[in-house]
């Protein structure tokens, strides 16, 4: 029997069609990397990254096989049917009279999952675009410190929002969420790392994290989100060393860390932004209504309320808290010192847009993504717990769903969950 001779079997040359669709699905890839890249940096550059990745998608080889795959991923899934109760909603705020919600990019938004997930088809290359957002947030970290020390200019604003100081892209709360999901990442992959140096780079760039939150932003939205995460990882640090003889090193370990947040919550900025100002803001409100920070939000919160009351099953429709609001306290005095777009808390924006079956199925979505990350293996896990502790956490005091680059931030990261962990676990690894 003659003996196989590779030198003589070639493989197809593709032809000139397959190499085109081949490279639109490179290019469609490193758009979607580009997206990520830009979230903290750059709004116009996420939705053109998104946009250049849908073109290179619907171009490149094997669309058909490549949606079907997106189309199995539960996180597309469950995007996809909030897209569904949210044109619901629009149709609503329509049948009232206002169709301009059917443009918002608060419903057209939960389609972009679909894009990401049809060129980002496997654990590699959701690993890039994560890592494309985390080296952004670092850029950003270094030129915040680059700033408090004078080696970079302040931005122009600061001078009428002191707030602002220190901040390169961004307002204060969006670059310290992002900062706070950076240092989620860093924490994360301390605790899976296997190498001593890379556990310590991580730890290292956390405790920038921190610093930068606690000293150069005074973001009162990340002071109140970090107690949660102190309190995840804290647990997951004793879940970790619960046994003996390695309960000694949790307990050291948690002495640490309570110490650590001892110190954050004496530092001057914090003792200041919270410790002393709230008190005197809420005093300000109840005694002549001054529009100060915590005074907005509790008569935004108190006027939100009634509109609630007012279509409590199904909402009022996507987009019409604030005409709600406006046209129910206009009459008041100095109402136009509280009008926002926004009632600084999510749960009671969705309340009054959606109702309570709106809020119901969100809840429903949450809890079943908290049981999907959950399968996942370290640092996906843990990161990603903690993408949606932060959800949570700040969407009690502030509006996400209706700001851009919260919205846009939070949905792409959890984008890049890997589709089938179980099946996934030994890629991750290589990754």
């Amino acid at each position: 029997m003659p003996r196989f001779d590779p030198s003589t079997s070639r493989s197809p040359i593709p032809s000139i069609p397959c190499r085109l669709r081949l490279c639109a699905l490179a290019c469609a890839r490193g758009f979607a990397i580009l997206a990520l890249f830009a979230l903290p940096l750059n709004k116009p550059a996420v939705v053109v990254g998104l946009a250049l990745a849908l073109v290179g998608s619907l171009l490149g080889a094997d669309l058909r096989a490549r949606l079907r795959g997106a189309l199995r991923d539960p996180f597309v899934r469950g995007c996809l049917l909030w897209w569904a109760v949210t044109a619901i909603s629009a149709v609503h705020a329509g049948w009232e009279g206002d169709w301009r919600q059917l443009s918002s990019s608060r419903l057209w938004l939960f389609c972009y999952p679909l894009i990401l997930a049809s060129v980002l088809t496997d654990a590699r290359w959701r690993w890039r675009a994560l890592a494309g957002f985390m080296l952004a947030a670092t850029l950003v970290l270094a030129a915040s410190y680059a700033m408090q020390f004078g080696l970079l200019p302040q931005r122009e604003l600061v001078a009428a929002a002191p707030s602002m100081r220190n901040t390169v892209f961004k307002e204060y709360t969006q670059q310290g969420l992002a900062w706070l999901m950076l240092g989620s990442m860093a924490v994360s992959i301390a605790f899976c790392a296997r190498s001593r140096a890379l556990r310590l780079a991580a730890f290292a760039l956390a405790l920038a994290v921190l610093v930068a939150v606690t000293l150069l932003l005074q973001s009162r939205t990340a002071y109140l989100v970090l107690a949660p995460l102190i309190a995840y990882w804290l647990w997951r640090w004793i879940r970790a060393h619960r046994s003996y003889p390695r309960w000694a090193a949790a307990t050291a370990g948690i002495a640490v860390a309570a110490v650590a947040v001892a110190l954050v919550l004496n530092a001057p900025p914090v003792e200041q932004r919270l410790v002393s100002s709230v008190p005197d803001e809420v005093r300000s409100y109840r005694d002549s209504q001054a529009p100060t920070s915590a005074g907005v939000r509790l008569r935004l919160w108190q006027d939100t309320l009634p509109i609630v009351a007012a279509a409590p099953l199904f909402g009022h429709g996507l987009g019409q808290w604030r005409p709600q609001h406006e046209s129910r306290t206009a009459g008041e005095a100095d109402a136009e010192s509280f009008w926002f777009g926004h009632p600084h808390q999510e749960f009671l924006l969705i309340l009054s847009e959606q109702g309570g079956a709106g809020l119901a199925i969100l809840l429903v979505l949450i809890a079943a993504l908290s049981r999907r990350i959950a399968t996942l293996p370290d640092p996906q896990r843990g990161f990603f717990a903690c993408v949606v502790l932060i959800y949570l956490s700040a969407g009690l005091f502030n509006g996400l769903w209706s700001d851009f680059t919260h919205r846009h931030t939070f949905l792409l990261l959890l984008a890049c969950i890997p589709a089938l962990a179980a099946r996934e676990t030994g890629a991750e690894a290589a990754a």
